[in-house]
């Protein structure tokens, strides 16, 4: 994919598009952030408009927490796009990852009903809900995403266990299909941390390390792992990928 994006651009040096991707992919793919800040930027100089490029800039100032800075861009995005509903988790971020979520939920919490599903918005709902302590809500929205996913045995698992054992229950589904067939192990470990299953938590970040799931440009600032910034394994990670502290 990089080697084509930059024949892509020895062919035409002007296209903001590929200088966006370039930038997701060198953010994403290689957690270099620098580097991908620098594509970023010339993506939105070449075209300054392009809201996706502004939000994806913004999630990436997010990872290196400049919240300040990543709130301006997402909501310049927004007065581009109002319609996004993307956008508009992306103008949550700064709060949900710097603790004010009575904001946070001001903005998702609509996500809860939304037809067609919001994946990302209910994704973020839950474990909003989770983290401020309303797990009985934590857990439907959590079973709307499999639901909307087409997970059915998982909702009907989550289901039987009840709001106790819920989330644990689903990472070990998702843990067992993950043998077979992929699924974001990054998820599997976030699903672990909510269920209060430390070691299993941070068995499926290694995993997810080992597989350079994308997600991981969130984990310095994801407040799952706020018990464990630590403990030398998750410093090793942070370190590992030139994430600032």
């Amino acid at each position: 994919m990089k080697k084509y994006l930059q024949k892509s651009l020895e062919i035409d040096s002007n296209q903001s598009e590929a200088y966006h991707v370039l930038g997701l992919y060198t953010a994403c793919m290689e957690l270099k952030h620098s580097e991908a800040e620098q594509y970023l930027q010339r993506s939105l100089e070449l075209n300054p408009n392009d809201s996706m490029a502004l939000q994806n800039y913004s999630i990436n100032r997010v990872s290196v927490r400049q919240f300040d800075f990543a709130r301006k861009l997402a909501e310049r995005a927004k007065l581009i796009d109002p319609l996004s509903d993307y956008i508009e988790l992306c103008t949550a971020f700064p709060d949900f990852f710097t603790t004010k979520y009575d904001r946070v939920l001001d903005k998702i919490s609509k996500y809860s009903d939304v037809k067609p599903p919001f994946l990302w918005g209910l994704w973020f709902l839950w474990r909003t809900y989770s983290i401020v302590g309303r797990k009985t809500e934590a857990v439907e929205v959590c079973k709307k995403v499999f639901s909307a996913s087409g997970a059915n045995e998982i909702v009907q698992a989550m289901e039987k266990a009840g709001t106790d054992n819920a989330f644990q229950t689903a990472a070990s589904i998702l843990a067992g299909i993950y043998q077979n067939h992929y699924s974001s192990p990054y998820n599997i470990a976030i699903l672990f941390s909510h269920a209060g299953n430390k070691e299993a938590a941070f068995n499926w970040l290694d995993i997810s390390v080992e597989e350079m799931d994308p997600k991981l440009h969130f984990l310095n600032v994801d407040p799952e792992w706020k018990s464990v910034r630590g403990d030398e394994r998750f410093i090793k990670h942070v370190r590992n990928f030139g994430l600032v502290e």
